[in-house]
């Protein structure tokens, strides 16, 4: 493993109808229920809405070819439960005339961001960077050909279990720190290769939620949110 693996690397140079929290499980329990089906359907989405192109990287993203922009985040970067052009990140690249060069990463951390940060960024020289950042209460194991993300909300992997990650959050002062190192970081790598960055930090980006506006999972935010995001990020013209 190097540092810029993805945990999708399974999946390289394939196409998915599911992914991560956006499974067909999930899809069928939803539409089972009268009421979600019905928030489905006034939503536009169907069992056949999505599918997921990895690129031959193991990313959801475009060939790492030509010219880019690169995009750092977590699922609500990478687009999970989201068709490709709706995403936020799709939409700020075509506005630029750009590649999406997105490094998304379900339920990534801002270590995550850091991490693919430093592996790629110097070596795919995009014409800018655009971070949305992930919840600070994120965090990332790296173990042998695993790559672990800790989140508190995790199903099946209760923090009381991980003695060192429940410690790690009963002060805000570590993931707070912990984000702060990450972004500082990140920027500095930017600086160094000369690429502009803009960033929107994760407790400034609900603002722009709208009720009943969901992904095919309904569990992250849907089409509305993304534009806003999008719109957001253009309305930062650092770089051009």
């Amino acid at each position: 493993m190097n540092s810029g693996n993805s945990i999708y690397l399974q999946f390289a140079g394939t196409t998915q109808k599911w992914c991560i929290s956006d499974t067909e499980k999930l899809w069928k329990s939803n539409y089972a229920n009268p009421e979600k089906r019905e928030l489905l359907s006034s939503l536009g989405w169907t069992a056949d809405s999505i599918s997921y192109r990895f690129n031959d990287q193991g990313f959801r993203s475009d060939d790492f070819v030509g010219d880019g922009c690169l995009f750092l985040g977590c699922s609500t970067t990478a687009g999970i439960g989201m068709d490709w052009e709706r995403t936020w990140a799709y939409k700020v690249a075509t506005a630029l005339g750009l590649k999406c060069w997105n490094l998304g990463i379900g339920a990534g951390s801002n270590d995550t961001a850091f991490r693919l940060a430093d592996y790629w960024i110097p070596r795919l020289k995009p014409k800018k960077v655009f971070y949305l950042a992930a919840s600070e209460s994120r965090i990332e194991l790296l173990t042998g050909n695993n790559i672990i993300q800790y989140m508190p909300n995790m199903p099946n992997k209760p923090i009381e279990k991980n003695e060192f990650y429940f410690r790690w959050l009963t002060n805000s002062l570590n993931y707070n720190l912990n984000y702060k190192k990450n972004k500082l970081a990140i920027q500095q790598i930017c600086s160094t290769n000369s690429i502009p960055i803009s960033i929107i930090d994760d407790f400034d980006r609900w603002d722009c939620v709208a009720s009943n506006d969901f992904a095919r999972d309904l569990m992250h935010a849907g089409v509305y949110w993304n534009e806003s995001i999008a719109e957001r990020f253009l309305s930062k013209k650092a770089g051009y």
